[in-house]
């Protein structure tokens, strides 16, 4: 979000206070959130109960959820709270409740950490993404026009397009060898496209293949193409990964001294923010990940007393540092290669790479998962409905919920990191 939004919703936030009853219903509903019936559906639960869970929700949302000042201002909760009761119909189960809330709130909430447990491997979330739809065509600025460099059976090569045509269709790939502009032909956009409309043509459209690359079943792997080295990184899930954080911190030192580095975050979903932090400080020995950090304050989260001082919520503001350059001492070039299934604390990678000073960033967009975040669940009595949601608000420079960051150079590609190291070794060495 814009800064002077951030500045309005939570650096100038007036605490709100909260009552004791409404306090306890809460902790008790987080308390019960690691219930091993997580995934038990309740069959004719009674309207009332069903209506006093969702008020219960609406109070979670107001008093736990960091998205709450963000949206209050462009939807009235009250209304969707009125909306989802008339919506229940007189012998509700878990589902319908369940649905009735997500159909409620996804018209209005794009939060890719908010969702509703559905199943063991299924999760309603209120994300929305962005996906990147490319044509087969190549398009190469020379001289001020638009020519054709990669055509196909309907445009073919040498074509010119208009400026006015092809503008909105651009996406920046790897220059050519003399210098030379080219471009990626498609769209960036919520609603999947099977074909583009660029003047009098209609080109087959598919999904950035970058975005198909196969996670890889091991944390960390590090190899060489051609002379430049390649590290990967896959998950930094604590769960997946087994290295310690000044195992990472020295994987970077050994490469601080190298010419060019491929470091690939492809598919990263995330995990714990400081293995990315130390790999960056050891090869660079500066990573800072820039943003403003808003989080909430209140005696649920916080497990604090219900006294008068105390029973608020509030946010506390943080304002983590900018990037110094002059701090920042690795002196070859970095390519991050990322894609859409880069998420959370992968996308915190892409905030650390921006200390080095020569950094490129290719592949595709990231998820665009991480606008609010760091989750905790919740647990609806009566339905035995599980959610989760963020209670920090991490406002950085450039991102957007659903969009993600873009790259510098777009890369369609079943093989992305070749692809890179081969653009180095053409262009570079």
């Amino acid at each position: 979000m814009e800064r002077e939004k951030f500045n309005k919703y939570y650096v100038n936030h007036i605490p709100v206070n909260m009552d004791a009853l409404i306090t306890s219903q809460i902790r008790l509903a987080a308390k019960s959130s690691n219930n091993e019936n997580m995934y038990k559906s309740v069959k004719n639960i009674g309207r009332a109960e069903a209506a006093g869970d969702i008020e219960l929700f609406f109070n979670i949302l107001k008093y736990c959820y960091c998205g709450y000042e963000y949206y209050n201002e462009l939807i009235d909760f009250d209304d969707l709270k009125k909306e989802a009761v008339s919506s229940l119909p007189e012998t509700p189960t878990t589902k319908a409740v369940r649905d009735i809330l997500y159909k409620t709130l996804s018209k209005h909430i794009n939060d890719s950490h908010f969702g509703f447990i559905a199943g063991k491997n299924k999760t309603l979330s209120l994300g929305k993404l962005y996906r990147a739809y490319f044509t087969s065509l190549v398009v190469e600025l020379k001289n001020g026009r638009y020519l054709v460099a990669k055509g196909n059976k309907t445009v073919k090569k040498g074509y010119e397009f208009t400026h006015e045509q092809i503008k909105d269709y651009l996406f920046e790939t790897f220059p050519d060898k003399q210098g030379n502009k080219r471009y990626l032909v498609g769209v960036y956009t919520q609603t999947p496209v099977k074909q583009i409309v660029i003047g009098s043509f209609s080109l087959p459209a598919h999904l950035c293949r970058t975005d198909n690359y196969k996670k890889l079943n091991t944390p960390v792997k590090i190899e060489e193409t051609e002379g430049i080295p390649i590290i990967h990184h896959s998950t930094y899930s604590n769960g997946g990964v087994k290295e310690s954080f000044e195992s990472y911190k020295k994987t970077g030192v050994k490469y601080k001294d190298t010419k060019y580095l491929i470091w690939s975050i492809l598919s990263n979903g995330g995990g714990n923010s400081k293995f990315p932090e130390c790999f960056i400080d050891g090869l660079n020995n500066n990573a800072v990940w820039e943003l403003d950090l808003a989080v909430i304050s209140n005696p649920v989260i916080n497990e604090s007393n219900d006294n008068d001082s105390e029973n608020k919520k509030s946010y506390s503001i943080f304002n983590i540092g900018k990037v110094d350059f002059s701090k920042s001492l690795y002196g070859g070039r970095l390519f991050v290669l990322q894609n859409k299934f880069v998420a959370s604390s992968g996308e915190a990678a892409v905030m650390f790479g921006r200390n080095v000073k020569d950094v490129c960033f290719v592949g595709g967009a990231t998820m665009g998962c991480g606008q609010f975040g760091d989750i905790l669940t919740y647990r609806l009595p009566n339905t035995n409905i599980y959610f989760h949601m963020g209670y920090k608000v991490f406002n950085m420079e450039g991102f957007e919920e659903g969009k993600g960051f873009l790259p510098d150079y777009w890369i369609d590609s079943n093989n992305p990191v070749e692809e890179v190291a081969a653009f180095i070794k053409d262009d570079f060495e």
